[in-house]
Parts: C-alpha cells; sequence; structure tokens
C-alpha cells in the first residue's frame, strides 16, 4: 500500500482511507440533457392543453345534448304541469307542517302526563338511593363537590344492577 502523501498514477486523489467511501459515477451530461427534455417536454404540454382555445364540436353532435352530460337550462314545461307541481308540493309541506304540530302536542300531553304524576318536579327529586348508599345530606350550606360525585356514582350503580 501506497503512503497518503504520495498520488495516484491515473491522476485522481485517493480518499481518506480512514473513511468508508461508496463509489458513486458522476452523471453524465447526456443524462441532464435528458432530464431537461423531459421538463420541457411536460410544460409544454401543460402550456398547450390550458392554452385557452375553444374546444372543437363535432358538426353532427353540436344540436344535439348528450344524454351523459345534463343541461344547464331545464326543459320547457307548461304552465299546467307547473301549478300541478306547485299544489303537490303545497300540499306536502302543508302536511309535513301538521305532523310537526302533532307531534309537539303529543310531546306536550307526555310532560304534562309525567309533571301531573310526579309528586316534585324532575328538577327537585332526589337521585333514588342505592343499596347501601349513604342518606341523602341535609339541606344546608352548599356541599362539597365530591359528595355530588357520590351520589351521581351512586345513581348510576343502582340504575346498573
Amino acid at each position: 500500500m501506497r503512503p497518503p502523501t504520495q498520488g495516484n498514477p491515473t491522476g485522481h486523489q485517493d480518499p481518506d482511507p480512514g473513511i468508508d467511501v461508496i463509489p458513486m459515477n458522476k452523471p453524465s451530461v447526456a443524462t441532464y440533457v435528458g432530464l431537461a427534455v423531459g421538463v420541457l417536454a411536460v410544460g409544454g404540454f401543460l402550456v398547450w392543453g390550458f392554452s385557452g382555445r375553444p374546444r372543437a364540436t363535432h358538426p353532427e353532435r353540436a344540436g344535439a345534448p348528450s344524454a351523459a352530460a345534463p343541461s344547464s337550462e331545464a326543459p320547457p314545461v307548461d304552465p299546467a304541469t307547473q301549478r300541478e307541481h306547485l299544489a303537490m308540493t303545497q300540499r306536502a309541506l302543508a302536511a309535513a307542517e301538521e305532523k310537526k304540530r302533532e307531534r309537539k302536542s303529543a310531546e306536550a300531553a307526555r310532560q304534562d302526563e309525567a309533571s301531573a304524576s310526579a309528586p316534585f318536579p324532575p328538577a327537585a327529586r332526589a337521585p333514588a338511593p342505592a343499596d347501601g348508599a349513604r342518606p341523602a345530606a341535609a339541606p344546608g350550606p352548599a356541599a362539597p363537590a365530591g359528595d355530588d360525585l357520590d351520589s351521581l356514582g351512586d345513581d348510576i350503580a343502582a340504575k346498573l344492577q
């Protein structure tokens, strides 16, 4: 092996012997030319595709609308058909409003029935005690937040059993 101070007979400098080097070939000029031609081709195609020229139409299809693409205009409808459709729409809306009113009145009747059968309004009722649960605290100063959470947990546990 030659000492690192001596030159390479091919004229290239040797890499540092302590460094692992992966030998790579530099790309040739043809690679760069090929890349440039490819980029120019794609750019030219995009410019040509987005240019503002009008689309060519075939004369045999110019008058007939295509079945796949809907036209921007609705076909003309005679006034009698329009009145019929308008009347059907108004009847459907009136029926929907009537159902909504019936649903609201049934809901209100259920609420009234529930409030009449309950001795206290739902907000004033105490939670149902669970087996072995603590008795409800007497009304007084504000209870700590932990007591509220415990009673809530007891109520949920009682419902699950």
